[in-house]
């Protein structure tokens, strides 16, 4: 198999190579065509078409969604854009716990062996909750690559949610400087892709916009909505408890009633608010509208991960996969002032999210090499202090 790949290496590399030439005269260039007549049985005809007699005919006849089924297959290369974060992300996260377990600093008391970095708290604080948000986005990223099919009705979905999807090194001391360490590198070849398919806040415009689309449809229609998993708005709005506890926190139900409610709530702000402002409604409520798309994001990612947790059988990997769940919760309604904000969390209840925060920590701590190998990166994709520091740094004087 190795042999058979390096010969279709070899053969494409001279394709590559004219590929990129072609893409970067095109970026430098205007590209334009004059009196080229392309044969009708080589047109990109999936959305319209042009007749024998010269007719354009496209079964879409608004011409908005004519565009947007246009640029959905541009979509395609979006959705790879976050799994790729998840790889990157991966990687810093094995090297940098695997580091964290055997790189010792200080004694609690004179004559005891050093502390583990990963056992002291406020290193648990730093990289536990990242596992938890990695294992979520993993679940999300690989419902939009796998669970989502793709058919005509389902391109408006795969747009909005891989729009809504598209997230160690200190750490690492200074270890993590060191190039052969690889973390500093991860982060500079990542740099690209906060913007690479499109600016985040533009895109969580545009799943806003999106949203907001379908609820003012559907109130036209005066029919429930059925897209976008937007069907929890047909319902009563959840109650949330007036007092949280570590029990209530952790259970699924009480989660995503908080994030429906947030979203629900932040929906009908946005609807309410724009609807005197015209077509300039994202360049004046553009705060807003970012609210609504993360709110969509996060209530989506939720669910994915509720559903993958659904499927595990009852035992342990559902018990810390129910700790993960919790904790991607906990961290999103912690770093989110939209939930203090808006009041959906009250200041004693948000104190106690904190709180969770850090028992989950505890609870997450003995699993977190488990939860790190689980991603199955080979070992020559980790640097040397993701298994032994010490002889990683030990100068040879031979």
């Amino acid at each position: 198999m190795g042999d058979f790949l390096r010969r279709d290496l070899k053969v494409n590399c001279g394709d590559l190579l004219l590929l990129k030439l072609l893409v970067f005269l095109i970026i430098l260039y205007r590209l334009s065509l004059d009196n080229l007549r392309i044969p009708r049985e080589n047109l990109l005809n999936s959305v319209a078409d042009v007749s024998p007699d010269g007719q354009y005919l496209s079964a879409i006849k608004d011409p908005d969604q004519r565009f947007g089924a246009f640029m959905a297959p541009l979509t395609t290369s979006r959705i790879p854009t976050a799994v790729v974060a998840m790889n990157a992300t991966k990687i810093g996260l094995a090297i940098t716990i695997r580091y964290s377990l055997t790189r010792r600093a200080f004694s609690i008391r004179p004559n005891e062996p050093e502390v583990l970095l990963l056992d002291y708290p406020s290193h648990q604080r730093r990289l536990i909750p990242l596992i938890a948000k990695t294992y979520a986005m993993s679940f999300a990223s690989n419902y939009l690559m796998i669970y989502v099919k793709r058919t005509p009705e389902s391109i408006k979905t795969v747009h909005v949610v891989s729009s809504a999807l598209k997230g160690c090194r200190e750490a690492c001391g200074g270890q993590g400087i060191k190039t052969e360490n690889h973390v500093g590198h991860l982060k500079s070849e990542y740099d690209v892709q906060l913007t690479f398919e499109g600016d985040k806040n533009v895109l969580m415009q545009q799943v806003s916009k999106a949203l907001l689309v379908e609820i003012l449809a559907a109130k036209k229609r005066n029919k429930p909505i059925k897209v976008l998993g937007l069907e929890h708005l047909n319902k009563p709005t959840p109650v949330i408890l007036s007092h949280l506890t570590s029990s209530t926190l952790r259970t699924s139900q009480q989660q995503i009633d908080i994030f429906c409610l947030r979203e629900r709530d932040l929906l009908q702000r946005f609807v309410t608010e724009v609807s005197g402002e015209g077509k300039h409604i994202f360049t004046v409520m553009y705060q807003l509208a970012e609210d609504v798309g993360r709110a969509f994001a996060d209530r989506l990612v939720l669910q994915t991960f509720v559903d993958v947790e659904a499927i595990v059988p009852v035992g342990f990997l559902k018990d810390v996969l129910g700790l993960m769940r919790s904790m991607y919760v906990m961290i999103v309604m912690e770093e989110d002032s939209s939930f203090m904000r808006y009041g959906y969390l009250s200041i004693d209840n948000a104190a106690v999210v904190r709180k969770e925060v850090l028992k989950l920590c505890r609870k997450l701590r003995p699993h977190a090499l488990a939860l790190v190998s689980s991603f199955g990166i080979p070992d020559a994709f980790l640097g040397p202090i993701a298994f032994n520091w010490i002889d990683a740094n030990v100068w040879s004087l031979v």
